[in-house]
Protein backbone atom coordinates (compact mmCIF):
# COMPACT_ATOMS: atom_id res chain seq x y z
CA UNK A 1 0.00 0.00 0.00
CA UNK A 2 1.26 3.17 -0.52
CA UNK A 3 2.00 5.71 1.58
CA UNK A 4 0.47 9.56 1.22
CA UNK A 5 2.66 12.47 1.69
CA UNK A 6 1.70 15.58 3.28
CA UNK A 7 2.18 18.57 1.64
CA UNK A 8 4.73 19.56 3.49
CA UNK A 9 6.78 16.29 2.46
CA UNK A 10 6.02 16.98 -1.21
CA UNK A 11 7.17 20.40 -1.05
CA UNK A 12 9.96 19.79 1.22
CA UNK A 13 11.05 17.08 -1.73
CA UNK A 14 10.54 19.83 -4.31
CA UNK A 15 12.66 22.52 -3.01
CA UNK A 16 15.56 19.85 -1.65
CA UNK A 17 18.02 20.73 -4.31
CA UNK A 18 17.37 24.33 -3.46
CA UNK A 19 17.41 24.40 0.44
CA UNK A 20 21.08 25.43 0.15
CA UNK A 21 20.05 29.29 -1.79
CA UNK A 22 16.49 29.23 0.48
CA UNK A 23 16.69 30.48 4.36
CA UNK A 24 14.39 28.73 7.11
CA UNK A 25 11.93 31.84 6.56
CA UNK A 26 11.60 31.61 3.27
CA UNK A 27 10.80 27.75 3.61
CA UNK A 28 8.20 28.17 6.37
CA UNK A 29 6.59 30.23 4.39
CA UNK A 30 6.20 27.86 1.31
CA UNK A 31 4.49 25.13 3.66
CA UNK A 32 2.51 28.11 4.70
CA UNK A 33 1.49 29.02 1.38
CA UNK A 34 1.07 24.95 0.33
CA UNK A 35 -1.43 24.34 3.96
CA UNK A 36 -3.28 27.45 2.10
CA UNK A 37 -3.39 26.03 -1.10
CA UNK A 38 -4.64 22.70 0.00
CA UNK A 39 -7.33 24.38 2.55
CA UNK A 40 -8.37 26.34 -0.63
CA UNK A 41 -8.95 23.17 -2.57
CA UNK A 42 -10.37 21.28 0.14
CA UNK A 43 -13.20 24.11 0.73
CA UNK A 44 -11.76 25.67 3.83
CA UNK A 45 -13.15 28.87 4.82
CA UNK A 46 -14.18 30.24 1.39
CA UNK A 47 -17.08 31.74 0.40
CA UNK A 48 -19.75 29.82 -1.53
CA UNK A 49 -19.08 32.64 -4.45
CA UNK A 50 -15.32 31.48 -4.89
CA UNK A 51 -16.11 27.31 -4.56
CA UNK A 52 -18.65 28.03 -7.54
CA UNK A 53 -16.13 30.17 -9.80
CA UNK A 54 -13.28 27.74 -9.48
CA UNK A 55 -15.53 24.40 -10.25
CA UNK A 56 -16.68 26.58 -12.98
CA UNK A 57 -13.01 26.68 -14.09
CA UNK A 58 -12.37 23.15 -13.77
CA UNK A 59 -15.45 22.48 -15.87
CA UNK A 60 -14.43 24.17 -18.34
CA UNK A 61 -11.06 21.78 -18.93
CA UNK A 62 -13.47 18.86 -18.98
CA UNK A 63 -14.55 17.32 -22.72
CA UNK A 64 -17.69 16.59 -23.12
CA UNK A 65 -18.99 18.47 -20.08
CA UNK A 66 -20.90 22.47 -20.69
CA UNK A 67 -22.01 24.27 -17.52
CA UNK A 68 -22.78 27.38 -16.24
CA UNK A 69 -23.55 29.59 -12.61
CA UNK A 70 -27.47 29.71 -12.18
CA UNK A 71 -29.03 32.34 -10.05
CA UNK A 72 -31.84 32.22 -8.73
CA UNK A 73 -33.97 35.55 -6.91
CA UNK A 74 -35.54 38.37 -7.88
CA UNK A 75 -34.72 42.35 -9.00
CA UNK A 76 -36.62 45.69 -8.54
CA UNK A 77 -35.77 47.92 -11.26
CA UNK A 78 -37.32 50.38 -13.46
CA UNK A 79 -37.90 50.25 -16.98
CA UNK A 80 -39.58 53.44 -19.49
CA UNK A 81 -40.70 54.78 -16.34
CA UNK A 82 -42.31 51.87 -15.29
CA UNK A 83 -41.65 50.45 -11.75
CA UNK A 84 -40.87 45.81 -12.62
CA UNK A 85 -40.18 43.34 -10.74
CA UNK A 86 -38.69 39.79 -12.48
CA UNK A 87 -37.82 36.77 -10.66
CA UNK A 88 -35.66 34.19 -12.21
CA UNK A 89 -34.98 30.52 -11.29
CA UNK A 90 -36.90 29.26 -8.79
CA UNK A 91 -36.28 28.04 -4.70
CA UNK A 92 -34.06 24.67 -4.66
CA UNK A 93 -32.90 25.04 -7.99
CA UNK A 94 -28.94 24.00 -8.21
CA UNK A 95 -26.00 26.94 -8.16
CA UNK A 96 -24.47 25.14 -11.74
CA UNK A 97 -26.47 23.44 -14.31
CA UNK A 98 -25.67 21.76 -17.71
CA UNK A 99 -24.72 18.62 -19.52
CA UNK A 100 -22.12 16.07 -20.03
CA UNK A 101 -21.88 14.15 -22.69
CA UNK A 102 -22.23 10.19 -23.09
CA UNK A 103 -22.57 7.42 -24.91
CA UNK A 104 -21.15 7.40 -28.82
CA UNK A 105 -21.71 10.97 -30.44
CA UNK A 106 -22.71 9.00 -33.85
CA UNK A 107 -25.13 7.18 -32.03
CA UNK A 108 -25.53 3.41 -31.59
CA UNK A 109 -28.80 1.29 -31.71
CA UNK A 110 -30.69 1.51 -28.37
CA UNK A 111 -33.70 -0.84 -28.66
CA UNK A 112 -35.26 0.85 -25.16
CA UNK A 113 -35.31 4.31 -26.27
CA UNK A 114 -38.08 6.13 -27.63
CA UNK A 115 -35.63 7.39 -30.64
CA UNK A 116 -33.46 4.07 -31.39
CA UNK A 117 -30.14 6.24 -30.51
CA UNK A 118 -28.41 6.22 -27.01
CA UNK A 119 -28.81 9.40 -25.49
CA UNK A 120 -26.26 12.13 -26.22
CA UNK A 121 -25.82 14.25 -22.66
CA UNK A 122 -26.85 14.16 -19.45
CA UNK A 123 -28.23 16.31 -17.16
CA UNK A 124 -25.87 17.92 -14.96
CA UNK A 125 -27.11 20.08 -11.65
CA UNK A 126 -24.52 20.34 -8.86
CA UNK A 127 -25.41 22.38 -5.69
CA UNK A 128 -22.25 23.91 -4.22
CA UNK A 129 -22.48 24.15 -0.05
CA UNK A 130 -19.62 25.30 2.30
CA UNK A 131 -18.22 22.90 4.44
CA UNK A 132 -21.17 22.01 6.89
CA UNK A 133 -23.33 23.37 5.01
CA UNK A 134 -27.09 21.45 4.40
CA UNK A 135 -29.13 20.88 1.61
CA UNK A 136 -32.53 22.52 1.94
CA UNK A 137 -35.95 20.61 1.45
CA UNK A 138 -36.69 22.59 -1.86
CA UNK A 139 -33.03 21.60 -2.81
CA UNK A 140 -33.18 17.99 -2.28
CA UNK A 141 -35.96 17.75 -3.71
CA UNK A 142 -34.77 19.30 -7.19
CA UNK A 143 -31.50 16.56 -6.70
CA UNK A 144 -34.56 13.80 -6.26
CA UNK A 145 -36.61 15.20 -9.68
CA UNK A 146 -32.94 15.32 -11.02
CA UNK A 147 -31.88 11.87 -10.70
CA UNK A 148 -35.53 10.31 -10.76
CA UNK A 149 -35.69 11.74 -14.37
CA UNK A 150 -32.37 10.10 -15.39
CA UNK A 151 -29.66 13.05 -14.41
CA UNK A 152 -26.89 13.47 -12.21
CA UNK A 153 -26.87 15.95 -8.78
CA UNK A 154 -23.84 16.48 -7.29
CA UNK A 155 -24.07 18.01 -3.70
CA UNK A 156 -20.18 19.18 -3.12
CA UNK A 157 -17.92 20.90 -0.67
CA UNK A 158 -15.59 21.68 -2.91
CA UNK A 159 -14.10 21.33 -6.82
CA UNK A 160 -11.77 18.17 -5.58
CA UNK A 161 -15.41 16.56 -4.73
CA UNK A 162 -16.24 17.31 -8.78
CA UNK A 163 -13.12 16.02 -9.95
CA UNK A 164 -13.89 12.69 -8.14
CA UNK A 165 -17.48 12.11 -9.00
CA UNK A 166 -16.52 12.86 -12.82
CA UNK A 167 -13.27 10.58 -12.17
CA UNK A 168 -15.66 8.21 -10.73
CA UNK A 169 -18.26 8.31 -13.51
CA UNK A 170 -15.63 7.80 -16.60
CA UNK A 171 -14.09 4.93 -14.76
Amino acid sequence: MKRRRSPEAKLLAAVRPHLDRLSDAQIAEKITASRRTQATLRGGRRKESEIVREILRYLQTVPGVVAWRNNTGALAGEYQGRRRFVRFGFPGLSDIIGWRRVGDPHGEYCPTCATGLYPHARFLAIEVKRPGGRLSVAQEAFGAAVERAGGLFLHVQSVLDVVDTLTAQIS
